[in-house]
């Protein structure tokens, strides 16, 4: 093992080994968004294994409401700490029982993002049935299958674990997929009136429009 990656390590464990020993309760003074939190201390936690908006996209001002009610000005514990390659502090953050990395799901305002630890069952789950009753980010407010004013759908790949997303595709009438494509605008996805604003905004064709030109 290199010496700066165990440095690293080093510095996670004492990170983390002094987080539970000194601030394992602690007062929530501020909320940044959706899923990280700031507590009395000035440590930033992200809550693990969910994932909200950011704050200019769809959700994204909702999601961090959501998380102020739930935390804000109240003791939290964290449990199943971890530091990630952005030495992130993840954990679990529960105020009295409640569980608030699930609340968060529940409320459909957090998504699951495939996070497997000793709870990713439940997470899934729980993300699950607030797709099911199409609540918060699930809802027709963030997701919409068709547009009166602009009809070019904008769609990044979804890539498992990877915080910037992947690649951008545009598609119009006449591409096969077209009609199953739902514009996701909590991960910044968005509608376009023209071939030319896609392009601009970093979107290339969908490779099953066969080559067709939108003509609108």
């Amino acid at each position: 093992m290199k010496k700066t990656k165990l440095s690293a390590l080093v510095v996670g464990a004492v990170m983390v080994g002094g987080l539970l020993s000194t601030w394992q309760w602690n007062v929530v003074r501020e909320v940044i968004d959706g899923d990280t939190l700031v507590i009395g201390n000035g440590t930033k936690v992200r809550l693990v294994g969910i994932d909200a908006p950011e704050l200019e996209h769809c959700g994204g001002i909702e999601a961090k409401g959501e998380l102020e009610k739930l935390v804000l000005e109240k003791k939290v514990s964290l449990s199943q700490i971890k530091v990630d390659n952005f030495r992130r502090l993840l954990a679990v953050v529960k105020v009295d029982s409640r569980v608030i990395n699930l609340k968060m799901l529940e409320s459909g305002w957090a998504k699951w993002d495939g996070t497997t630890n000793e709870m990713g069952e439940r997470f899934k789950n729980m993300a699950n049935e607030a797709r099911e009753k199409r609540l918060g980010v699930y809802s027709a407010k963030c997701r919409e299958s068709e547009n009166k004013d602009c009809i070019i759908k904008g769609n990044i790949e979804k890539r498992s674990g990877s915080v910037t997303g992947g690649r951008k595709f545009y598609f119009f009438p006449g591409c096969s997929e077209y009609k199953k494509t739902i514009v996701e605008k909590e991960e910044g996805e968005e509608w376009f009136c023209t071939e030319d604003e896609a392009v601009k905004a970093g979107y290339t064709k969908g490779t099953n429009c066969f080559g067709k030109v939108f003509a609108w």
